[in-house]
């Protein structure tokens, strides 16, 4: 699977979670649509290839209770009591035309979400009449051209998804104002230019995802203050410069995705202190990782008796590894059981590093004799790598993983 691909069942399943603040508290009782509104759905109905259920019909709506007036029969809407539409979920339909801009008319309207619809054109100015929105969600449609200005007046937006389509132009600035928002997507188009200082003030923001852009410069010192985040990733764009140290003290990060970027230095040691962490990408960059671990939880390989933790680099050297390993004086062959090693478990075996148990170093780093603890008799070969600049790639990352660890019982290797 690659990493496009990958990138998109993570938005996939982030979009599902938040979907699910789609109101779900419509009346079972028969409620007849507001006759102004039945309106502007039959004229959206004009401009889409693909006839929805009732909305046709739903311009033909009276005050009198029918089939052509229950707001339970029109596809994808939900109405308040009063018959007016708060709610427009249209997904996986092939429309094939435009965001209608008589939308906007329809101002009672909290959640809009029209996606994976064939969408074309671009967002019209008129939805900034939908002053009580609170989510907004347009991807995965082919809508073309820059995030418009008028959006802005949209501040009651908690959810903004306006991922894989083909927009460009600069960073929306007005982002920034909005301080109600917890959820940004914008991956998957050709935004360009670097993030604003200013976009510190969306302090609620729990998730924030502008990969796959063309987003320059370094990331703001501002974005320390979001102190909600649990997703950010930036991935696949050309971002430069170190990594911000600040990003070791935000406590609720779960996903931090960098990779495919032009980042330079070394990843902050203090990242091993957050215990939310269990997804860390920075692969494509000339990261570097500080050499430094905790005890380490390891996994057996199908293809080989070495314990391998996810960094594809790992996999791809264990093999040889072993095989060098093995043919050494006294190491025997490779075992099957795995086992779990802290780092001052291991910096003893090996004399803390003594040059006289060096075995020999290669591409990946150093190799080490040690003699396990565990019966004071059998050898280990432990490899200390110096840094990792090609693939750094964790599928999962928890703090009990926060340096690199390969392990084996009885022959041991560790990659760090």
């Amino acid at each position: 699977m690659d990493g496009s691909h990958r990138r998109g069942i993570v938005a996939l399943l982030l979009v599902a979670a938040f979907a699910l603040s789609w109101p779900l508290t419509a009346s079972t009782a028969a409620v007849n649509l507001n006759p102004a509104q039945a309106a502007v759905l039959r004229e959206c109905q004009q401009q889409w290839a693909v006839q929805l259920p009732g909305w046709a019909t739903a311009g033909n709506c009276t005050a009198v209770p029918g089939a052509d007036c229950d707001c339970a029969t029109v596809y994808g809407v939900q109405c308040d009591a009063d018959g007016s539409i708060v709610s427009m979920h249209v997904t996986e339909q092939p429309l094939n035309g435009p965001v209608p801009s008589v939308l906007g008319e329809l101002t009672t309207l909290t959640y809009l979400r029209i996606s994976k619809t064939d969408l074309i054109g671009s967002i019209p100015d008129g939805l900034s009449s939908l002053v009580r929105l609170q989510h907004l969600d347009l991807s995965y449609n082919s809508i073309t051209g820059s995030i418009p200005q008028a959006i802005s007046s949209l501040t009651s937006l908690t959810v903004l998804g306006l991922s894989y389509m083909d927009l460009t132009g600069p960073f929306p600035s007005w982002i920034t104002a909005h301080v109600r928002l917890n959820y940004v997507s914008l991956v998957g188009n050709r935004i360009s230019g670097s993030m604003p200082e200013s976009l510190g003030s969306v302090i609620n923001l729990n998730v924030f995802n502008l990969a796959t852009n063309f987003l320059t410069g370094s990331i703001p010192l501002s974005l320390s203050r979001f102190s909600l985040l649990q997703i950010l990733d930036l991935g696949d764009n050309k971002l430069n410069g170190p990594l911000p140290s600040w990003i070791t003290r935000m406590a609720t990060l779960e996903k931090l995705d960098l990779s495919r970027n032009n980042f330079a230095g070394s990843l902050p040691a203090g990242l091993g202190s957050l215990q939310q962490l269990t997804y860390l990408n920075v692969s494509g960059t000339s990261l570097a990782c500080p050499l430094h671990a905790s005890t380490c939880v390891v996994s057996q390989s199908s293809a080989s008796p070495f314990c391998l933790q996810c960094p594809s680099f790992c996999s791809s050297c264990s093999s040889a590894a072993a095989e060098a390993a093995s043919s050494a004086p006294g190491m025997g062959a490779a075992p099957t059981a795995c086992q779990q090693f802290p780092l001052d478990v291991v910096t003893t075996t090996t004399g803390d590093w003594a040059e006289c148990n060096l075995l020999g170093s290669g591409g990946f780093g150093e190799v080490y004799k040690g003699v396990s603890p565990l019966d004071g008799t059998s050898l280990w070969a432990v490899k200390r790598a110096k840094s990792i600049t090609t693939d750094f790639r964790w599928a999962r990352w928890r703090r009990s993983t926060t340096r690199i660890w390969c392990g084996c019982w009885g022959l041991q290797w560790a990659a760090m």
